[in-house]
C-alpha cells in the first residue's frame, strides 16, 4: 500500500493559525490540544486514503468534525496538499475555488 506526503500550503497554514487564535481567545491550553489533533488526523487520513474526499473541480474535501480541509492530490509524485481548512459553516467552497485560481 502506497503512503502519500502530506503538506500543508501557505494558506491552509494562514487557516490554521487563524483558528487557534479564535480558540485562544477562550482556552489557549484547549487551542493548541484542538489544533494539534486536527492536523493529525488530516495527516493520517490522507497519507493513507487521499481520495477518501469528494471532488470540487480538481480538489478534494474531507469533513474532521465541524472543519473542512480540501486538498489538491498529485498521484504520481504521491503527495497531497492542502489548501484550505475552514469551519464547515462557512463559505469554504467559494475560497477553494479561489485557491484553486491562484
Amino acid at each position: 500500500m502506497r503512503s502519500f506526503e502530506v503538506s500543508f500550503s501557505g494558506e491552509a497554514n494562514d487557516d490554521v493559525v487563524s483558528i487557534l487564535h479564535y480558540i485562544a481567545a477562550d482556552s489557549p491550553a484547549t487551542a493548541l490540544k484542538f489544533i494539534d489533533r486536527l492536523e493529525e488526523r488530516i495527516v493520517q487520513l490522507l497519507s493513507s486514503t487521499p481520495f477518501a474526499g469528494r471532488r470540487i473541480e480538481k480538489a478534494r474535501y474531507c469533513a474532521f468534525g465541524n472543519y473542512v480541509a480540501a486538498y489538491i492530490v498529485d498521484e504520481d509524485l504521491l503527495t497531497v496538499t492542502v489548501i484550505l481548512i475552514a469551519e464547515g459553516h462557512r463559505q469554504w467552497r467559494a475560497d477553494i475555488k479561489e485557491r484553486l485560481q491562484s
